[in-house]
């Protein structure tokens, strides 16, 4: 299969970053802490920001305060970060306008993470301190769009989240699932095997 888009926008965690370890490690912390059900925690975190999640398993809690605790509690599980299986080499086929990050990650740990995972940052990042109504909703996407100047039909959406699809989806912005998510696309396992075609727009072989 082959896709074309005049740019890319990816999410970050479990799409270029796989962070599945520190993720389920530093929320099962909270849960547990919390008298919560760890399962239950991570199923619902993904493709989610911090503070929104804090907010849905526990109302009650001061969202400053909570949020900086798990903060606190990620740079010890750092080294566990990897980069997704192919994910440099396909960056390195992309030029830094061609794409942006659009993570529910607080900008300073967005920043960090790829560092630590070697990848380059893009001019156009979206975190969640950027917008007001974050993944599922359409807005970092839609603002994405909106910073290439571009349609979001024009732009191809890679996120690895039910939340992150369907942001993308209400954004209007076609969309690649990662690790078995089905996105409206296309759905791979990893960028093991994505290839960039030659031509003026972003040509993406996907394969059979």
């Amino acid at each position: 299969m082959i896709l074309s888009a005049e740019a890319l926008a990816f999410d970050m965690d479990g799409t270029l970053v796989d962070s599945g370890p520190v993720i389920a490690a530093s929320w099962t912390e909270w849960a547990e802490r919390r008298g919560l059900n760890p399962a239950a925690v991570i199923h619902f975190c993904h493709g989610r920001p911090l503070h929104r999640i804090i907010a849905h398993f526990a109302p009650e809690a001061e969202l400053m305060t909570e949020g900086q605790w798990v903060l606190d509690r990620l740079p010890a599980l750092e080294h566990l970060l990897r980069p997704m299986a192919g994910a440099p080499e396909l960056l390195a086929r992309l030029d830094p306008d061609e794409w942006a990050l659009v993570t529910s990650a607080p900008s300073d740990l967005a920043r960090r993470w790829i560092g630590i995972c070697g990848l380059p940052l893009p001019g156009i990042v979206i975190t969640a301190d950027d917008v007001t109504h974050p993944k599922p909703d359409p807005e970092p996407f839609t603002r994405a769009a909106q910073a290439f100047g571009l349609a979001p039909d024009r732009m191809l959406a890679f996120e690895d989240s039910t939340a992150g699809l369907a942001s993308a989806k209400d954004a209007g912005m076609p969309s690649v699932g990662l690790g078995g998510a089905t996105g409206s696309a296309a759905s791979i396992a990893d960028y093991t095997g994505v290839t960039r075609l030659p031509g003026p727009d972003i040509r993406l072989d996907f394969g059979a």
